[in-house]
């Protein structure tokens, strides 16, 4: 089988490997059919993802077909098409007893701190796999990771029916957070520096758009929620000069979520935060979100049109690399196509 595997920074090495596995008990092997390409593997690609370690086969959205089934795998047949959870969680600690295996004190992610889908064939442990129904396509199945985050987000923002949002970033985990917060009844203003993805943003549903490299974002906030500021932001963006801005175009009583990784400080007063009694949260990966999305993407409530904008071979996975950080490349998801 062929395997593409990053061993150091922009330097990809795709070797011949035997596809044989010996399979635990409650394993499967899975024949590989598309990998999402995402930020984080753009960082691992490189060498700026802090959780990088090298050599590594990376691909976390990953979707597939069952070829082999370990002897106690019950819910998973041959044939079986599946989306997989790249996050293995203990089950044990604090984190997992309380509902977040994303956040597990001994996490492992497919794809990042163990190698992942970017080969023809893995095995992985049936608890990972989603099996998916029959009407979903594989491009709509490679999307369920990133929804899931989306997901995970707007539940994390608790946005309730009929609340203002802003969403930093019209990337994909910005669209697809805007997809969940319209599901939840959420308004919805998103930003971004590029008209292109804030076009499609208006055609998944959002209220407002503001181009921040054209327009003022805090007199458009102002002027939309009468001086209040909005209630719930997600910070999609992941900037210092975002998380900075969202505490001044807040609401009191309002809600930021951050999904960066970051290392470097922010400046943040604390008086920012006490006055209006925010909460400054954060949402990592998901949690029990797979089943979620696929009924959402099954009944139509999810529309995954134009969210793939690149295509690319595993012999192309370098190409892909470098149209996902080509800031003059207009990008929502590229996917590697196993098929091609």
């Amino acid at each position: 089988m062929k395997v593409a595997r990053l061993l150091k920074k922009h330097q990809i090495e795709w070797t011949e490997e035997s596809s044989d596995f010996n399979l635990g008990p409650t394993e499967v092997k899975i024949q590989t059919k598309r990998v999402g390409l995402c930020g984080s593997d753009l960082h691992f690609y490189h060498g700026t993802n802090p959780l990088a370690v090298y050599p590594r086969i990376i691909g976390h959205e990953v979707t597939g077909k069952v070829v082999e089934i370990g002897e106690k795998v019950r819910h998973l047949k041959i044939g079986s098409r599946v989306v997989i959870n790249p996050a293995r969680s203990c089950g044990y600690c604090y984190a997992c007893k309380n509902g977040a295996p994303n956040v597990c004190m001994e996490l492992s992610v497919f794809g990042i701190h163990e190698d992942g889908g970017m080969r023809d064939y893995f095995k992985i442990d049936q608890q990972q796999c989603h099996e998916l129904p029959d009407c979903l396509t594989w491009d709509q199945a490679v999307l369920c990771e990133p929804y899931t985050i989306g997901t995970n987000s707007t539940k994390r923002a608790n946005i309730q029916i009929g609340e203002t949002l802003l969403i930093h970033g019209a990337g994909t985990i910005g669209l697809t957070c805007l997809q969940l917060a319209k599901i939840r009844g959420a308004n919805v203003l998103i930003t971004d520096v590029s008209n292109e993805k804030l076009a499609l943003a208006k055609e998944k549903g959002a209220d407002l758009t503001c181009n921040v490299s054209e327009e003022e974002l805090v007199d458009m906030i102002d002027s939309w929620t009468a001086g209040e500021g909005v209630n719930r932001v997600i910070d999609a963006a992941c900037t210092n000069q975002t998380f900075e801005q969202s505490l001044e175009v807040v609401s009191a009583m309002a809600t930021i979520v951050l999904l960066g990784l970051s290392k470097q400080p922010a400046q943040i007063p604390q008086m920012l935060i006490t006055k209006k009694q925010l909460n400054i949260t954060a949402s990592r990966l998901q949690a029990n979100c797979f089943e979620p999305v696929i009924r959402l993407m099954e009944t139509g409530q999810i529309d995954t049109t134009h969210m793939i904008t690149h295509r690319v071979s595993v012999s192309e996975l370098e190409r892909g690399f470098n149209l996902l950080g080509d800031p003059d490349v207009q990008t929502v998801k590229v996917i590697v196509d196993f098929e091609q």
